[in-house]
């Protein structure tokens, strides 16, 4: 008895999953075909902050090893000088 309970649980189980997850791929798909791509253009950046360009290079040693610290000229996180 308890084993067909169970039986009939996972089953339930996996009929919803696989149904929502069905149901979201549906809805993502015409939301594609309704934008046209899935890709912001130029200049409609979605997201925190702003498209300041490329990432600077990563600071090194003398030694070639990745400067962790930081680098000369740097105030630290915000713009304070006491952050770490």
């Amino acid at each position: 008895m308890r084993l067909q309970f169970r039986s009939a649980l996972a089953v339930t189980a996996a009929t919803l999953v696989f149904s929502g997850t069905a149901w979201v791929l549906q809805a993502q798909q015409g939301a594609i075909q309704q934008e046209g791509s899935i890709a912001p253009e130029a200049g409609q950046a979605r997201g925190r902050g702003r498209n300041s360009g490329p990432a600077l290079p990563t600071p090194r040693l003398a030694d070639g090893t990745v400067n962790l610290g930081r680098v000369p000229g740097e105030k630290g996180r915000h713009g304070s000088p006491t952050a770490p």
